[in-house]
């Protein structure tokens, strides 16, 4: 997607209230706001990303966009910002971006060591195929959405190496940064959430990272009051389980002394159109949520408290 924007401010603050109009909130630059118009480019290597009626200055002159490119989550090709200045004529303009390769953070996944002997794995490397990692980045001092392309948060699935004859291999390509990474079990596979970590990639650098399903804790939410259907919640009802706080004694590696709270608003950066939220990744399954369904039952897996809580 790309999507170029223009600050709006306000000149003449007098015009708005001679007339009797409410002047306008002013951000702390002094402006009232920012126009992107947005542009879903082709699938097509070959093709260009065309934005129609981009304005010039009030003059008919040229006018200074930021201009911003960003690539699909799994994408090997990342995502830019830069700034650039439309030129007037009545040829289009032509801006030529080069989008930069991404970093890969690659590696295993597997059983922890008590989960591999209870169902007898040690023949596959106790390798854990059927798993998802996640990725969100952190917000460092300094970033914004307004200066940091997403996307933000990234998924991927893990798979079979036919050249090394490996299970339970992943690649996942970010832009430099600093991330917060996880990796939870399929559906109904084997294991449960892996530790949250966090990974800083700013330098641009290839990084090795193997992630340990552990084995967690079963729990059972019942949805009925009783045995009568009519006590249970609706079955189009959908439950999101997160971890509220097992990563415990994180370090932020942007802020020293500081500990990762994926709970606060603003911890990891969030699209503008989704709005200010905790993070993501705290999220103890694949996708979004669990249906309710018919029996009113749900089953997942959370992770042990590292604070030697029962639960998270």
């Amino acid at each position: 997607m790309l999507t170029a924007g223009i600050e709006l401010s306000l000149e003449d603050a007098q015009r708005w209230t001679a007339t009797g109009c409410a002047l306008p909130e002013l951000d702390d630059d002094g402006k009232i706001g920012t126009l992107r118009p947005a542009v879903q480019c082709s699938d097509d290597p070959a093709a260009t990303c065309t934005a129609t009626g981009v304005a010039l200055a009030d003059d008919g002159g040229p006018r200074d966009y930021a201009l911003r490119v960003e690539t699909p989550p799994g994408s090997l090709v990342g995502s830019v910002r830069e700034e650039i200045t439309v030129q007037s004529g009545s040829a289009p303009f032509v801006a030529i971006i080069d989008l930069p390769q991404r970093v890969l953070v690659s590696g295993r996944i597997r059983l922890d060591e008590a989960t591999c002997e209870q169902i007898g794995a040690q023949a596959t490397g106790c390798r854990a195929e059927a798993a998802v990692v996640l990725a969100e980045r952190l917000r460092m001092p300094g970033e914004s959405v307004q200066t940091v392309p997403g996307p933000y948060f990234h998924e991927v699935d893990a798979f079979f190496d036919p050249v090394t004859q490996e299970r339970g291999r992943y690649v996942l390509p970010l832009d430099p940064g600093v991330y917060v990474v996880t990796a939870l079990p399929a559906s109904g596979a084997e294991g449960g959430p892996a530790d949250v970590v966090a990974i800083d990639i700013r330098d641009g650098q290839d990084t090795d990272l193997d992630l340990v399903l552990r084995q967690g804790i079963l729990v059972t939410l019942n949805l009925c009051s009783g045995d009568n259907p009519s006590t249970c919640f609706d079955r189009r009802t959908q439950v999101i389980p997160l971890d509220r706080g097992t990563w415990g004694e994180l370090e932020h590696p942007g802020d020293p002394g500081r500990k990762i709270d994926l709970n606060a608003i603003g911890e990891c950066l969030t699209p503008v159109p989704e709005g200010e939220q905790a993070c993501k990744i705290r999220r103890l399954i694949p996708g979004t949520s669990l249906s309710a369904g018919q029996v009113g039952k749900l089953r997942f897996t959370a992770r042990r408290s590292s604070t030697g809580a029962s639960c998270g």
